[in-house]
Order: structure tokens, then C-alpha cells, then sequence
């Protein structure tokens, strides 16, 4: 029994029921003690009171007793049962697949009350049951520490056959090394034909679409939906009944009719827009979605075209194998033994030529809060900081903001018209809106260059780790996302991978840490990282948390790293410290906010419960969009990891009504399908993450050098998710418009390097399971592809 306390593997299995133990106890706590949501409410002489016994139960089929007392009205509805004015009803939930989606949403109970006056109003009490909570966590959290306490147990020849390498066999293994890169020709361009097909069979046939509003219909159909070219032109023609009134984009048209409609030069594809008013006054809005095929042909299988030639030796690059190439300080970490590795640069050029060719294709004003980012440049520019009400950023560090005020102000100096409102003088502004655009192309390269380093720091042996690392963040669409936008996250991740390589780089035994040099290096980095958004806060605080502990596990050896961390730490505060500083004096508060905290009895009863577990209801695979409004954390941060939930890269938001009108069909089978391939990925990158943990463990237990690296970059991942919890929990928001996944841009290449590591290790375990899974992330990455590219390249900023 002594084995269970005193190895790693049974204190893991105690912590594991010990949580297990603690949530049991939280939802016995929940479930007896939880207070649920009473209403009361008036309407002219009508009142209102309905309330439940219970706001949660433990069974799925479990029951509460709900209580309503009405006076002055004339009808009332339990869940669409006509009931009576006052009455104490024992209500079950109802069975469990009765609800959408792989995991139970709250059953509702509504009481639907029709006033005097005609007035209906509905009062909804959510009530959970903790049943999922334990098939799906405590469940598996109890057998995986049973698995891993008995394998304590388990006699060593049974383990031995398991844990034995299993490599590819040697002849496999002389055709990947000799015609491997011929392969990855032929898959991608086997590729990129197959996308083209996929994408031109989605959208291709032509499609009658009927919408209905009250008593009336509208029949439209497109003729083709796809044409060729990006200012190609298509047949639209619509028929009504019972419609008194419609609109084409806001101007009338015909209750019946046919027109030819162009996209907008440049555009990959257009969104029309009806509008639709029925006998009884009620109006709403649907849209007809139109796609060019050139964008497409150009952006995603052209590409995959040359790099299948590149990689099947078609295109002669025998030139970059030239010495002065190899031996340059740059380059030299593309290069192994004088060669360059061509699926490595392919993918370091690869990626930073998509993020250039969405900067300048992409419309500048197409982004989250883009008119309050764009003004703060303005007003920058003034020599002034912006108040609330000429940009809801105000609080912002103003890193990100500089070089488009400069721009402004240079641009006006030489006679250009000032920019005075967002999308105004067409000229100055564009040129403002694009140097902020600009500015991520930097932030881009970094990142990735950087990225390509770590990994060369971590495993200098060969570049297993650099091709990895960077292959699996270039299968990130948020990363290409965020680039596009004027937001401060591009250089908090950029920062932090400064100071985290640099960090690596003192790591070194065989260096001695240089108290100015390091420190300046390191108190720069940190003071731009922490100016660059407010999120460079967290990420210092993770990279100071391992710091410390790092320097404590060294004794006396790490006081050098003190000296160096404390005068990196002063220069912060010179150079990034001052801006807090000044938001306390200017707005009364360092961590000011264009929101007010929320206030409840504790921090965590500020969101409901589904907020935090809640799995969107089956929307992951119907409508992966904003107009789903489902207001949780898991289903919007992994819609938007994959794809694009809010609208602004390959849906584009701006051209329909945000609530009013459902988004076109075409796309949104697409990012659904998208949802469903990468649930693969999101397992392994799970995995990922929990061997990165397994690592700090390993770190913080035996301090293992070897597993410091990975410490350090998991430290920063976990502080930085904690962090923005903390963020999502503590503020307001209506359908979860804090939830967006380029708010922790920071972490994704760190991630990728950790989910690297992890498949390194598990190619040393098993080989072919390790080429499976590599298979199947290149087939998610394909068929993800178009998710990388901007798909709003219109005429804009």
C-alpha cells in the first residue's frame, strides 16, 4: 500500500479522487442548498409571482415542485399546458433525449402569462441536473485514478510487452526518408483538387430556399449560387404569399420578381438580404448567400498546386542549399548538416504568406470593435488619450495604437484630408486602417520564427520538434484570424515567446546570465509585452511564476538569474509599469474596463451554471454561429479555435442584421462540418496539454532540467486560461461577446509546442500509432484549409 503514497503515479491517482471527492460534495451542496430564481413582475394591475423548490436535481429524471400565484390575467401556460392562476405542481424533467447535443442542457420550466391588456410575457427557470456532470467527469476522473493506482500493481512482464518500442518497419521507413517529400506532393495536390471539388459541391447547385414569417412566405432561388469570378453574376428570383411588404437590401422590391445580381468586385462572396413584413406587422429578415469560386481557386488550391510541386522536386531550389545560406545566422535554423529542411521552410513561409495576402485582402473594418481600435489611433494622434466616448477602448495600453497615429499624422502632414471618423475620408482612412493591419505581419513572422527557434533550443538534436511545433499552430485558423485585426493580442504572443526563448537561452548551464544585457532584454520585452494589451499581464504573471520557483529550486546557483530577473523587473516598470500607473491616476483604477464588475454572493454564482459546462445544445453541429446565442464558454471558444463563431473572417457579420436574420445555409454547413473533423484534433490536443502538465509535475516533483522548458510554457498556459476565466466571470455580457478565442492568442504557439512534444513522445512509444494520428491531423488540416483564408476581400477599408 506504501507504493500509493510514495510514487508519482499514486499521488496522481489520490489528487484525481480527491477531486473526484470534491465535486461529488460541491453538487450535493448545489443540488440541497442552491436558491432558485424567483419572479415577480406587474403589468397594469396583473402580477406576477413563480417560483421552484429546487434550481437543480440530482437524477435526470428527478422532480421539483413549482409554485405561481397570478392575479389580472388571462391566460397562463406551463410549458405550453394551459394551467391555472394559482398552483403548487410537481414538474419531472423530462427524459434525456429529449435534448440536442451529446451533453444535457437545463431542462426549462415556462410560464407563459397573457395579461389584460394582450401583453405576453414568459418567465423561464432553468433547472440542472448533476447527473451528466457524473457520467461525464467524475465517472472517468475515478476510473482513470483506479486504472493508474492498479497499474502500480500490474507484475512488469505484462507492462513490458506495452511499454516496447514499436518503430515502422525499416523498409517503410528508407521510402519516407528517400520519397517522403515526392508523398507530400502527391497529397497535396491530390488535396487540393479534392478541396476544390468539396468546396464547389457544397455550394454549386443551384437551391430553393423558403423562409416563413407568421402567415407569410417567401420562395427564393439562386441560379448558379457559385459562379467563377469574384464580380460575377448570378440570377436571383423570389415569389410571396401573404407578404404586404419586401425589401432587397433595404430598398423595395417586388412582392414577385427576377433580377440579376453581381457580387462586389474583389469580393469572395456576397450576402443579400430580404426583409420580410406579413399581414399582422410582423417583420424579419433572411438571407440568400452567394460565393465566387476565384478567391477559393486562388487562396487555397493554387497554393497547395505549388507546394506539391516544391515538395515532388518540379521546382528547383538547389540554389538555397548555397553555403552563404546555410551559414547564415537567420537562416541557420532552416538548415540540418548544409540542407535546407524544405518541409519546415515550407511551412515557416507558407504560413506568414497566407497572413500577408489576408492583411491586404481583408477589410479593415470587418473586426471585433473595429471602429473604437480605429478611433483610439485618431485620437492618439492628437497628442490626447481617448475618453469613453469617442472609443469604448480607452482603456487600452496604447502599444498597438502608436504606429497608426503616426501614420495619421504623417499622412496629414503631406496634404492628405484628416480622418475623423471611422470609414470616413475614404484615402487617409484606409491608409490608417491598413498601417494597423500592417503592423500584425511583424507580430506574425515573429511568432512563428521564434517558435521555430524554441524548438531548436528544446531538441537541438534534429528539427522533429521545429516542424511540429509550427505544423501544428499553422492548423489554427484563430491565429491567421487574429492577424487581421488592429488588437494588441499578435504582440502579446509575440512577447511572450521573446521573453520565453530568451528565458530558454539563460537556461543554458554552460551560460552565465549577464546582469545588463539579459535584463535589459528581459525588462524591455517584459514592459512592451505588458503595453501591448492587458493580457501581457497575465502571461508576465505566469512567466514570473515559474521564474521564482525555478530560482528557489537553484539555491545559491540562482541568484545570478535573481540579480538579472530583478533588473529586468525595474526596467518593466520604466518601460511598460508607467502606462497602469497613469490608468490609476487618469481613471481611478489600473485595471479599469469598459464594463462594471458583476456583482453576486460569491464570484463564481456570478455566471449560471451552464455558462461553464454547458455544450451548446447540439449548436457545435447545426449552427456554429453567433446567431445561436448560446452564451458558453466550451462551445463559442472551440467554434472560434476552429472556425469563425463571431462572423469576421469567413462568414462576414457585417453584411447582415447581427440577430435579425439567420445566416445563409451554404457556410454554415461547412463550419459545421468543420466542428465535427477537428473534434479529432481537439483531442489530441488535449492530450497535449495534459502531458504538458504531466511535465510540470515531473518538474516541480523531481526537478527534472530536462522538463523545465515544458514547465515553463505550461505554467504560462495555465495561468493565462485562469486569468481569462477570471476575466469572463468577473464581467458582464449579454450572449457572450467576451468569449472569443484570439483574447489568448498567446497561448496557442505555446500549445503547439507542448502538443509537439507530445507527439514526439508518442512516436518513440509507437510508431504507428503515431503515423495515424499524424494522418489524421493532415487530413483535418486540408479539409480546414479554406478556414485560414478571409473570405470578406470586398470593396473597404
Amino acid at each position: 500500500m506504501h507504493r500509493l503514497f510514495t510514487t508519482g503515479r499514486g499521488q496522481f491517482a489520490i489528487a484525481l479522487l480527491v477531486i473526484a471527492t470534491l465535486l461529488l460534495v460541491w453538487m450535493v451542496r448545489h443540488v440541497n442548498a442552491a436558491t432558485p430564481p424567483v419572479f415577480t413582475d406587474e403589468n397594469e394591475g396583473g402580477q406576477v409571482f413563480y417560483t421552484a423548490s429546487r434550481a437543480a436535481v440530482f437524477f435526470d429524471r428527478d422532480c421539483i415542485d413549482l409554485t405561481w400565484r397570478l392575479s389580472g390575467i388571462s391566460e397562463v401556460y406551463l410549458n405550453d399546458v394551459a394551467t391555472v392562476g394559482e398552483q403548487t405542481e410537481t414538474w419531472c424533467l423530462p427524459p434525456p433525449g429529449a435534448y440536442r447535443g451529446f451533453y444535457r442542457d437545463p431542462a426549462v420550466a415556462e410560464l407563459r402569462v397573457r395579461f389584460m391588456d394582450g401583453e405576453i410575457r414568459r418567465y423561464v427557470l432553468p433547472v440542472y441536473s448533476m447527473q451528466p456532470l457524473v457520467e461525464r467527469i467524475v465517472v472517468p476522473v475515478v476510473l482513470i485514478a483506479l486504472v493508474v493506482a492498479g497499474s502500480l500493481y500490474v507484475p512488469s512482464r505484462v507492462t513490458k510487452p506495452l511499454m516496447r518500442q514499436r518503430q515502422l518497419p525499416e523498409a517503410l521507413q528508407n521510402f519516407t526518408v528517400r520519397r517522403g517529400y515526392i508523398a507530400v506532393g502527391c497529397v497535396l495536390l491530390a488535396a487540393g483538387i479534392l478541396a476544390f471539388l468539396i468546396y464547389s459541391s457544397t455550394v454549386a447547385p443551384a437551391y430553393e430556399q423558403t423562409d416563413t414569417v407568421a402567415d407569410a412566405t417567401l420562395t427564393t432561388t439562386v441560379d448558379p449560387p457559385l459562379v467563377f469570378r469574384s464580380d460575377g453574376c448570378t440570377t436571383l428570383s423570389w415569389q410571396t404569399e401573404n407578404v404586404t411588404a419586401l425589401t432587397l437590401d433595404d430598398e423595395p422590391v417586388p412582392l414577385s420578381g427576377e433580377q440579376a445580381w453581381c457580387l462586389t468586385p474583389r469580393s469572395a462572396n456576397s450576402i443579400l438580404q430580404f426583409e420580410i413584413t406579413a399581414a399582422n406587422g410582423e417583420s424579419q429578415r433572411r438571407t440568400v448567400y452567394v460565393a465566387a469560386a476565384q478567391p477559393m481557386l486562388y487562396y487555397t488550391v493554387l497554393p497547395l498546386l505549388v507546394l506539391a510541386a516544391y515538395f515532388a522536386g518540379f521546382v528547383p531550389l538547389a540554389w538555397l542549399d548555397a553555403p552563404r545560406f546555410a551559414q547564415n545566422r537567420v537562416l541557420t535554423l532552416f538548415y540540418r548538416d548544409g540542407r535546407l529542411n524544405r518541409l519546415l521552410f515550407a511551412l515557416f513561409v507558407t504560413m506568414n504568406v497566407i497572413v500577408i495576402s489576408n492583411v491586404f485582402r481583408h477589410n479593415a473594418a470587418l473586426a471585433y470593435d473595429a471602429e473604437d481600435h480605429f478611433m483610439y489611433s485618431i485620437v492618439l494622434s492628437e497628442g490626447r488619450w481617448p475618453v469613453e466616448s469617442e472609443s469604448n477602448q480607452f482603456f487600452a495600453p496604447p502599444l498597438v495604437y502608436a504606429f497608426p497615429a503616426l501614420v495619421h499624422t504623417a499622412a496629414t502632414a503631406v496634404g492628405l484630408p484628416e480622418c475623423t471618423e471611422h470609414q470616413g475620408e475614404v484615402g487617409t482612412c484606409r491608409v490608417v486602417a491598413k498601417a494597423a493591419q500592417l503592423q500584425n505581419i511583424i507580430a506574425a513572422v515573429g511568432i512563428t520564427y521564434l517558435l521555430v527557434r524554441i524548438g531548436g533550443i528544446i531538441r537541438p538534436q534534429d528539427d522533429l520538434l521545429k516542424t511540429h511545433a509550427l505544423a501544428l499552430l499553422a492548423m489554427l485558423p484563430v491565429f491567421y484570424k487574429t492577424m487581421v485585426f488592429h488588437r494588441g493580442e499578435p504582440f502579446v504572443a509575440l512577447f511572450t515567446l521573446v521573453i520565453t526563448h530568451h528565458i530558454l537561452i539563460m537556461l543554458n548551464k554552460d551560460r552565465e546570465p549577464c546582469l545588463i544585457q539579459d535584463g535589459l532584454i528581459l525588462g524591455i520585452s517584459f514592459g512592451l509585452l505588458v503595453i501591448s494589451r492587458q493580457w501581457g499581464v497575465i502571461a508576465a504573471a505566469g512567466i514570473s511564476v515559474w521564474a521564482l520557483v525555478a530560482i528557489v529550486f537553484r539555491g545559491r546557483a540562482g541568484l545570478p538569474l535573481l540579480r538579472t530577473g530583478l533588473v529586468g523587473y525595474a526596467v518593466a516598470t520604466v518601460t511598460g509599469g508607467w502606462f497602469y500607473a497613469f490608468t490609476q491616476v487618469r481613471l481611478g483604477s489600473a485595471t479599469a474596463f469598459n464594463r462594471a464588475p458583476e456583482e453576486a454572493a460569491h464570484f463564481f454564482a456570478r455566471k449560471p451554471l451552464d455558462f461553464y459546462i454547458g455544450m451548446g445544445s447540439g449548436t457545435l453541429f447545426e449552427m456554429p454561429f453567433r446567431s445561436a446565442r448560446i452564451a458558453q464558454i466550451l462551445p463559442i471558444l472551440y467554434t472560434d479555435l476552429w472556425g469563425d463563431y463571431w462572423g469576421h473572417f469567413h462568414l462576414p457579420g457585417a453584411d447582415f442584421s447581427v440577430w435579425s436574420a439567420a445566416p445563409p445555409p451554404q457556410p454554415i454547413a461547412y463550419m459545421a462540418r468543420v466542428n465535427a473533423v477537428s473534434l479529432f484534433a481537439t483531442g489530441v490536443l488535449l492530450l497535449g496539454l495534459v502531458w504538458g502538465c504531466t511535465e510540470l509535475y515531473r518538474w516541480l516533483r523531481w526537478r527534472d532540467e530536462s522538463a523545465a522548458p515544458f514547465a515553463l510554457m505550461q505554467t504560462v498556459i495555465l495561468v493565462s486560461l485562469a486569468g481569462y476565466l477570471w476575466f469572463l466571470i468577473g464581467y458582464p455580457h449579454s450572449v457572450g461577446d467576451t468569449i472569443k478565442a484570439a483574447y489568448i492568442l498567446q497561448v496557442y504557439p505555446l500549445l503547439a509546442a507542448v502538443w509537439g512534444a507530445f507527439l514526439l513522445r508518442l512516436r518513440h512509444w509507437n510508431g504507428w500509432l503515431y503515423g495515424g494520428v499524424c494522418l489524421l491531423l493532415v487530413f483535418t488540416a486540408l479539409h480546414n484549409l479554406p478556414m485560414v483564408f478571409t473570405q470578406y476581400t470586398g470593396q473597404g477599408m
